[in-house]
């Protein structure tokens, strides 16, 4: 038996968020659903199947209400969760589901927030113990997935910085890409890990690091200071007060704040000592 020919996709719809600190993940969702119903032409009566994966807020239930889909007519729900490959699955279900007669109109939507924190709470497994506890975020938890495959089928560097590569030549494609710049193999090895930094001592290494990866989920502690002074959720003494350098966070706040313009950086600092740094090689 064959389904070619009996199921259609009629719409589609691609976020351009890359980084949502002031949405949730259900919002993402329903805008991503808003976005495809209107590229179909359809509306959310015509829909009688919804897919998501497990990770969705609630899971697929507390998600079809949040959207606003009616319940009553929804015919068929499919909440598959296998990880990243969830919505391709997806896509063969409904149109299994189409082609059987379950629904006529299925919507699929996907939405995460993987820069912006920790990965959300996933169903329990024999793992969950051993790796829950640490705060697994989606870099870590794809590195350690890395290095099992590495170890088990002896797979290279080289080989898994293809992977980035045709990312980048991708993203030549997509005018939402987050990551623009098309780089080769040579420059996947020879970026800087962690854990080499880690391996060497190397501290301040570590930090001059994170502070160039935003793009890549990671920032230091002032960073995360000057995100919370420009949110408006910590003072400018508390932010300078508890800053890791408070000359550089300063100066940060000066030079970029919103509100740097007229400001007087060295108010609220009278009880904080402001001691110099050194830089190797100079006096």
């Amino acid at each position: 038996m064959t389904i070619k020919g009996k199921a259609y996709i009629a719409g589609i719809y691609e976020h351009p968020t890359r980084h949502a600190p002031d949405k949730s993940t259900a919002q993402l969702h329903a805008e991503v659903a808003k976005g495809v119903i209107e590229d179909a032409g359809l509306t959310k009566a015509d829909i009688d199947a919804y897919f998501c994966a497990g990770d969705a807020p609630g899971g697929v239930m507390p998600m079809a209400d949040y959207l606003g889909l009616d319940m009553k007519k929804l015919r068929h729900l499919d909440s598959t969760d296998t990880g990243g490959c969830s919505y391709l699955i997806h896509l063969g279900h409904a149109a299994q589901a189409i082609a059987a007669g379950k629904c006529s109109i299925a919507l699929i939507t996907l939405a995460g927030k993987p820069r912006t924190g920790p990965l959300p709470p996933r169903a329990s497994g024999a793992e969950a113990d051993f790796e829950t506890a640490y705060g697994q975020t989606t870099h870590n938890v794809y590195g350690m997935c890395a290095m099992r495959h590495m170890h088990d089928y002896g797979t290279t560097s080289e080989q898994l910085a293809w992977i980035k590569v045709a990312a980048s030549h991708h993203a030549q494609y997509n005018p939402h890409a987050f990551l623009k710049e098309v780089v080769t193999v040579e420059d996947v090895i020879n970026s800087p890990l962690i854990s080499d930094l880690v391996f060497k001592g190397d501290i301040s290494g570590i930090k001059e690091l994170m502070k160039k990866s935003r793009e890549l989920g990671m920032q230091t502690f002032d960073q995360s200071l000057f995100g919370l002074y420009e949110s408006g959720l910590i003072s400018y003494e508390d932010a300078l007060r508890n800053a890791d350098s408070l000359n550089d966070l300063r100066l940060e706040i000066k030079l970029h704040g919103k509100e740097a313009k007229g400001r007087n950086v060295f108010s609220g600092i009278g009880n904080l000592d402001i001691v110099p740094t050194t830089e190797v090689g100079r006096p």
